[in-house]
């Protein structure tokens, strides 16, 4: 069974749905198919905070702008939709959408895999930001060892669902 805060999470297990997509959410390996095409970036961020947290129109419009800041994206992309962003632009809107809803827990399946070298480290050095500064936990999937050893402080390796190996990172 997967747990969150004592409450089974799995497919089928819809008790409260709503809680649980306000204390988790979800970051994919395809940020373009994750952003609804017909939205814009500001619309795809501040759709989270309508649906979860009921902030009004400023509170909403505040927290965007404080994200975009965040996720180091110009204003000016407020406008735009996915398929005239980047790959990493693409990303970080991910991130502030998953961040929006204000989550205990950020899953990152495969996140960064597929970016360039560079906006890959960037993307990397904003999530252990982020994670300093807010109390959210983060469950990283890879297959990149590299990457598992630069953000994670506990990595685990797992084998046809199974946990083969667990250590700590120094």
């Amino acid at each position: 069974d997967i747990l969150l805060d004592g409450d089974v999470i799995a497919p089928g297990k819809r008790r409260k749905p709503r809680e649980i997509y306000k204390k988790l959410q979800l970051v994919l390996q395809d940020s373009r198919s994750a952003l609804d095409p017909h939205f814009t970036v500001y619309q795809s961020i501040g759709e989270p905070m309508r649906n979860l947290l009921g902030l009004s129109g400023a509170e909403e419009k505040q927290r965007i702008l404080w994200l975009m800041e965040k996720m180091e994206l110009p204003e000016e992309l407020l406008t735009r939709k996915p398929y005239e962003l980047s790959g990493g632009q693409q990303k970080r809107v991910c991130i502030a959408r998953a961040l929006a809803a204000e989550p205990e827990v950020i899953i990152f399946d495969e996140a960064v895999t597929g970016l360039d070298v560079i906006v890959r480290k960037r993307i990397l050095d904003l999530l252990k930001q982020i994670h300093r500064e807010q109390e959210i936990s983060f469950l990283f999937i890879t297959h990149d060892m590299d990457v598992a050893y630069y953000l994670a402080k506990k990595i685990f390796v797992m084998n046809q669902g199974k946990i083969v190996e667990s250590f700590r990172v120094k």
